[in-house]
């Protein structure tokens, strides 16, 4: 095993819901993938949000990457 595959096993994921016209109250936040793809696909319109913490950052940061209607997307970052 490798070092980055040492550090793909650290990294832990939480997935939010969220839509153009949500509160922070309508906010979800799912610890479990499939439960935030299920999710995505109940709701077509609501995007869920990637984000990763791994252990060099403290806090959970933007993947980029999101669900929308089951399926996995991915955002250019520039």
């Amino acid at each position: 095993m490798n070092i980055s595959d040492e550090i793909k096993k650290q990294i832990t994921y939480i997935y939010l819901a969220t839509c153009n016209n949500f509160s922070w109250e309508d906010q979800k936040i799912f610890l479990i993938k499939q439960d935030a793809i299920n999710y995505s696909c109940k709701y077509p319109d609501i995007r869920v949000e990637i984000f990763c913490k791994t252990c060099f950052e403290p806090e959970y940061i933007p993947t980029y990457s999101y669900y929308k209607q089951g399926v996995l997307l991915e955002q250019n970052r520039s």
